[in-house]
């Protein structure tokens, strides 16, 4: 959380939740998106121990209608 939710307000995030190593965000356009996705990989390489094996995400991004609730967002894109 120290890089993830920093990150994510850069690139114009609505943050809603963290659920053990799992995110859930808004991002207003698939560019934001994919723009926060490489700086958090970015991010991710920059800490790694040269002398240890290099950290990797699996980034997941979606596209697709959702309906928007006061903490969360609810629709067929959003838990796949």
């Amino acid at each position: 959380n120290g890089t993830i939710r920093p990150l994510a307000q850069q690139h114009a995030c609505r943050f809603l939740k963290s659920t053990g190593d799992g995110v859930a965000a808004e991002f207003p356009s698939a560019d934001h998106a994919m723009a926060w996705a490489i700086a958090v990989q970015d991010a991710a390489r920059a800490k790694d121990d040269p002398h240890g094996p290099p950290i990797a995400f699996r980034i997941g991004i979606d596209i697709g209608e959702v309906i928007p609730g006061d903490d969360d967002i609810y629709g067929g894109c959003v838990n796949i």
